[in-house]
């Protein structure tokens, strides 16, 4: 989920929206870069001071972040269960105390990640965000997806871990993809 697929100007500054899986393929002929492949390519390097990490709470997820970045200080703040708006009022205060040279890294499902990206990218100049979705989890827990779910079918393979809601979600945004091209609000991309 993590190329460029439109450019809208937000208070003059530009974020970039990602569509995810096979909408990438179908509809804008784009690759789609999977959150697991972001992450391993992550460097412990001199550009950024502190790491944020922005999820739900989970130790194992911070216990991973830290042995991937040793010499960083790193910073978990926990997103509570809601909508993109509801975590957001919820963790303003400490998006406010985000120190600049810091990389963000939030491991939350589309599009609430997103959304709170472009709320953080509204604060703050000095500062790299990767929204890297369920990433953590497959890095740690080593999850190897088939190649042939890797590509565009991932959803699909996801299925197995968590099947209503997934479920729920997968059909929800199919619903809504599929309205959007009828309605062909997707003209100009």
């Amino acid at each position: 989920m993590a190329f460029v697929h439109s450019k809208i100007n937000i208070k003059k500054k530009y974020i970039y929206l990602w569509p995810d899986g096979i909408t990438s393929k179908i509809f804008f002929k784009k690759k789609k870069i999977p959150g697991r492949v972001i992450l391993r390519g992550l460097k412990n390097d001199k550009s950024f001071q502190n790491i944020y990490l922005i999820n739900k709470k989970s130790n194992l997820d911070l216990q991973y972040i830290k042995k991937k970045f040793y010499k960083k200080k790193i910073y978990n703040i926990n997103s509570p269960y809601g909508s993109a708006n509801t975590i957001i009022r919820a963790i303003k205060y400490k998006i406010l105390k985000i120190k600049k040279k810091s990389l963000i890294i939030i491991a939350l499902p589309t599009p609430k990640q997103e959304i709170i990206a472009a709320y953080i990218s509204n604060i703050y100049i000095n500062y790299k965000i990767v929204c890297i979705g369920g990433a953590l989890d497959f890095e740690r827990k080593n999850l190897k997806i088939p190649i042939f779910f890797s590509s565009y079918l991932e959803s699909l393979w996801r299925l197995k871990f968590e099947p209503y809601r997934r479920l729920k979600r997968l059909l929800l945004s199919i619903f809504i993809v599929f309205k959007r091209w009828i309605c062909h609000e997707y003209k100009n991309f």
